[in-house]
């Protein structure tokens, strides 16, 4: 009996270890180019793909944005399920400038409303945002580029 016990725990333990390393091995990366940045984005944590977009967690926009965003300029409401992005005024504090509301197909900038192509969209208790439409809301080309199963998306300042 404890020699089959022993079997047993040793099968559960082999297959729930090569799970783990087949599931490490498929874990989907992106590499994103913005100008002379860049970043590896991993698959489930730093960006999704919902409805043929690739949304990605709120720090990655701040690359994309033509403003500074402070060091704790990204805050959540979880009331209203928002997220907002500050930026520093001239005095050194900080503003709210963007607001992203999960579940809307557009965004607010100041008292501006700018529509986007996709949802803001939370999942597992994260907040995704859509990269293609907010970088082309702040003057930015999209490029997405694929080769030997590697993807990359290089954005760039329009005319450069």
């Amino acid at each position: 009996m404890k020699k089959s016990i022993l079997i047993f725990i040793t099968i559960f333990l082999f297959i729930t270890s090569a799970n783990s390393i087949s599931a490490e091995a498929h874990q989907k990366s992106i590499e994103v180019k913005i100008d002379e940045q860049a970043f590896q984005l991993v698959e489930g944590t730093d960006y999704i793909i919902s409805a043929g977009h690739i949304l990605v967690s709120p720090v990655y926009i701040i690359s994309v944005l033509d403003f500074t965003v402070p060091g704790k300029g990204i805050w959540w409401d979880n009331k209203a399920k928002s997220v907002t992005f500050a930026y520093v005024d001239i005095d050194d504090y900080p503003k709210p400038r963007l607001t992203f509301k999960v579940g809307e197909s557009h965004f607010t900038e100041f008292d501006k409303q700018i529509e986007l192509k996709s949802k803001t969209v939370m999942v597992e208790g994260r907040v995704y945002l859509p990269l293609r439409a907010i970088s082309e809301a702040y003057g930015k080309e999209i490029h997405w580029e694929s080769s030997n199963g590697q993807s990359v998306i290089r954005i760039t300042t329009k005319n450069q």
